[in-house]
């Protein structure tokens, strides 16, 4: 789980921001306040791990920086501080301390506004930054000596076997290894004593290999590796957190769905809208869903078909959802609708919108990051506050849910939530973001068992 993102230099947040999470988090305010900008800074992070092919450029959906010039130049760099509990089961995030992932970037020097070139990728214990200390710098001084490269930029880093460990740009050295490293080390400097500077890429991917050797438990080369401007490999595991990112856009022109039975693994490979969800549904129809039940359910572990059908139930748009294949290669979606007399909105734009959600909050797994914007659209009333029972037994089961939205109803729901104590792993969290000439300013408010809200932070 997200315990926390610090954003600086980024879009609307040209001074240091940070905003709170919890196991449910609902960000809401006007357009233009950050909202948007701190899902895209989390879908950046992962960008640099799943990448393809690794360069040292990221895009962004848009101008990095939404501000006026002068205001831009006092913020030369991006950058972007996650503090993520890297654990698999969801009881076990309430222990221990997060790990902080910390990516920071520059403005491209061409003038393209939308693109970040990255100078630093780093992992560390999220309590002690930057530690400097006799031993610290003693260690440093020997792995400049020692190491291809730079000095490693240092950071604290708790050990599985209690030991003191150093992180770097290139990975976590516990001490207690040093020696065999520098043996790694001396062996790959005579490989490459011949070699001009900067490296080529085969030497590159001699050193990440020699790297990944020396400690295989902790030096684990990740897909889409990215090659830094200076041509060295920066082999940190951020895999952990990038992998359970998923993402669901607003919808916003056109709530669709794809009807072509293209091949679909994971929940993250329902697209960016969605668009694949009825192929993931017809695959893995019969998976089993724990925990996530609708209310009134005969069961508390489900087949896929049979939550999505009463989730739709709940929501008052389908009695039931049925995929059938259309030879050669589509599929056909058929819906029986819930006769509500009182509906104010077409069903058939509601169903198409909300059923992406579904399917990918039932399909993601404990400990995943559910992003999703504007999840209200299309919806009535009433619809929307069903919808935050949906979230909020996504939140019961491990899921974590970082909702951006516009809707009241949700927050009210929200409020609710908390009157009527219902059961769960944390409280819902209202983040609430604003702007002024400083940039974007964020208040974190925890919903109490009264229904009011608890200030938690601010901009600082």
């Amino acid at each position: 789980m997200i315990r926390a993102v610090r954003l600086a230099g980024f879009k609307s947040f040209v001074q240091s921001a940070e905003v709170r999470f919890a196991a449910l988090t609902l960000l809401e305010g006007p357009n233009g306040t950050g909202k948007t900008s701190l899902l895209e800074a989390l879908l950046l992070l992962r960008q640099t791990v799943e990448r393809r092919p690794a360069g040292p450029w990221l895009a962004l959906h848009g101008p990095l920086a939404q501000l006026r010039a002068d205001e831009v130049s006092t913020a030369p760099e991006t950058v972007i501080e996650v503090d993520h509990d890297c654990c698999d089961e969801y009881d076990d995030y309430q222990r221990g301390d997060p790990v902080r992932y910390r990516l920071v970037c520059h403005p491209d020097p061409g003038g393209d506004p939308g693109r970040l070139l990255v100078s630093e990728l780093s992992r560390g214990e999220a309590r002690a930054i930057a530690t400097r200390d006799d031993d610290a710098e003693e260690y440093a001084r020997a792995c400049a000596d020692d190491y291809p490269g730079p000095p490693l930029f240092l950071v604290d880093h708790p050990h599985r076997d209690g030991g003191p460990t150093w992180a770097g740009l290139r990975g976590i050295v516990p001490q207690a290894e040093f020696v065999r490293l520098q043996h790694t080390a001396a062996e790959l400097r005579s490989r490459l004593a011949n070699a001009g500077d900067p490296l080529d890429s085969d030497e590159v991917d001699a050193l990440a290999s020699m790297m990944s050797a020396a400690v295989p438990a902790l030096f684990q080369p990740v897909a889409g590796r990215l090659d830094m401007p200076d041509e060295l490999a920066r082999t940190l595991d951020v895999g952990d957190l990038a992998r359970r990112i998923l993402h669901l856009g607003p919808q916003r022109q056109r709530p669709r769905l794809v009807h072509n039975d293209v091949p679909v693994d994971r929940p993250g490979d329902l697209g960016p809208d969605g668009e694949f969800a009825v192929a993931y549904l017809h695959r893995h129809r019969d998976d089993p869903v724990g925990g996530r039940a609708p209310p009134g359910a005969h069961a508390d572990i489900l087949p896929l078909s049979e939550a999505v059908d009463g989730w739709l139930g709940h929501l008052r748009l389908a009695h039931e959802v049925v995929v059938e294949p259309v030879p050669p290669s589509g599929l056909a979606l058929r819906h029986r609708p819930w006769f509500a007399p009182d509906r104010t909105v077409p069903a058939g734009p509601a169903l198409s919108h909300v059923l992406p959600l579904l399917v990918m909050g039932l399909a993601a797994g404990t400990g995943d990051i559910l992003l999703c914007a504007q999840p209200e659209l299309h919806l009535g009333v009433d619809c929307r506050r069903a919808l935050f029972d949906f979230l909020a037994a996504l939140a019961d089961a491990g899921v974590q849910v970082v909702a951006e939205t516009h809707s009241g109803e949700l927050l009210e729901a929200a409020r609710g939530h908390g009157v009527m104590g219902r059961s769960g792993t944390t409280a819902p969290l209202v983040a609430s973001f604003g702007h002024d000439r400083s940039g974007a300013r964020v208040r974190n408010m925890e919903i109490q068992s009264t229904g009011r809200g608890k200030k938690r932070c601010r901009r600082r």
